[in-house]
């Protein structure tokens, strides 16, 4: 029997992008199942990813890390690819993060959008955040990462049974690394080119407020271990 493949995409009014990730993936994963969880989008988000072929989802409780838990928990897979809707994140690489974790080689392949090779778009601001939480998390957990924040990833079905997430907000790539990292779990990085979200489509994350959050986590985590 062929192993299946879950393509989870968390989305929140991404009506301007979620068309063309789903045609993407239709592209370069054309046996994979493409599942969109919407959570309370006021645009077309939801119609426009049902109209393309999506098996779409609704999350009520709002909170990126509450729809991927939901996620989690309703689909089964032998892998998981989780990406953001927003397509800045480059399709066409889902295989170079896709076979080491199928090769058995990692458990959970990152997208690593701040390798020294990537010309990645940062805001300035969120450029600073990214790398004090990487040095943080290094610091404390040991580990060699360079990027603890990419929300696009492949896991595999084991990694994914064993995580007790409860993460309600954007803090849930945070968790879901230092997790990994407290498991053992084998961690690949993998460089990529993040692209500057289209015209009229913006970011969720609010700097200040959502990086105290991530630092909670991140200490709170460091002292519990779990």
């Amino acid at each position: 029997m062929p192993e299946s493949v879950a393509i989870l995409i968390p989305c929140y009014n991404e009506a301007i992008t979620i068309k063309a990730v789903i045609d993407d993936f239709k592209i370069n994963l054309p046996n994979a199942k493409i599942y969109v969880f919407d959570n309370n989008s006021t645009d077309q988000t939801k119609k426009i990813a049902q109209e393309n072929g999506a098996i779409v989802s609704s999350v009520s409780k709002q909170g990126k890390g509450n729809v991927i838990q939901a996620m989690f928990k309703s689909i089964k897979a032998d892998y998981y690819i989780l990406i953001d809707g927003d397509q800045t994140y480059p399709v066409s690489q889902v295989h170079q993060l896709l076979d080491p974790v199928k090769s058995k080689q990692a458990d959970m392949c990152i997208a690593n959008r701040l390798a020294a090779e990537s010309n990645s778009h940062f805001e300035p601001l969120h450029k600073i955040g990214n790398s004090f939480f990487i040095w943080l998390i290094n610091f404390l957990f040991k580990s060699k990462l360079s990027d603890v924040l990419s929300g696009f990833r492949v896991l595999n079905h084991d990694t994914v049974s064993k995580l007790q997430l409860n993460s309600p907000g954007f803090a849930i790539e945070t968790e879901l690394t230092i997790k990994c990292l407290l498991h053992q779990s084998r961690l690949i990085e993998v460089p990529i080119q993040v692209k500057p979200r289209p015209n009229g489509s913006h970011s969720k994350i609010n700097i200040m407020s959502d990086g105290i959050k991530i630092l909670i986590t991140i200490i709170k985590m460091y002292f519990t271990k779990k």
